[in-house]
């Protein structure tokens, strides 16, 4: 007969029930959930970016992150001309002085905002002409599509570079 290794009597925990204040293990098994108030010190568990179990994030960065992601967010609003620019605009001003992050996120997302304004003036124009009649809707679609990718890069940490920019604010 072929012994395998878990049935080697010579083993801890084999065939014997565990001692006193001992667990006995949990092969295949998830651990167990920790008590129903958290951690030791009371207060929710500690959660990533994604609400997974794991380190937390300052709340410095993750407000910094979140900022950076909302300057972002305003090519959104690109159907709407000049009024994109606010969002980017408003951050930029009010946390220009608190964090090089924003700072710099903000000064990009209102770059981009500006040019995307420059291209849809210059749609509404082509408009006229037959041959372009939806190009106002296309410069909708390029500012919402990076701006979504800018905003995921910003609420991970990274500085995002709009391709196609010129940098007025430097």
């Amino acid at each position: 007969m072929t012994q395998y290794p878990h049935d080697d009597p010579t083993q801890p925990g084999h065939g014997q029930p565990p001692s006193y204040g001992e667990q006995p293990p949990n092969y295949g098994q998830r651990p167990p959930s920790p008590p129903a108030g958290g951690p030791p010190g009371g207060g929710p568990p500690p959660t990533s970016q994604f609400g997974q179990p794991g380190i937390p994030l300052s709340g410095g960065v993750q407000e910094e992150r979140q900022w950076a992601l909302f300057a972002h967010l305003g090519g959104v609003l690109a159907i709407f001309p000049v009024v994109h620019l606010l969002p980017a605009l408003v951050i930029l001003m009010i946390y220009q002085s608190r964090s090089d992050f924003i700072k710099d996120q903000a000064r990009e997302a209102l770059n981009f905002q500006i040019v995307v304004l420059i291209a849809y003036f210059a749609a509404r124009i082509l408009n006229v002409l037959p041959f372009f009649p939806n190009l106002v809707v296309l410069v909708w679609l390029f500012s919402l599509v990076f701006a979504v990718i800018a905003a995921v890069a910003a609420s991970r940490g990274e500085r995002y570079r709009y391709p196609l920019t010129y940098r007025f604010l430097s």
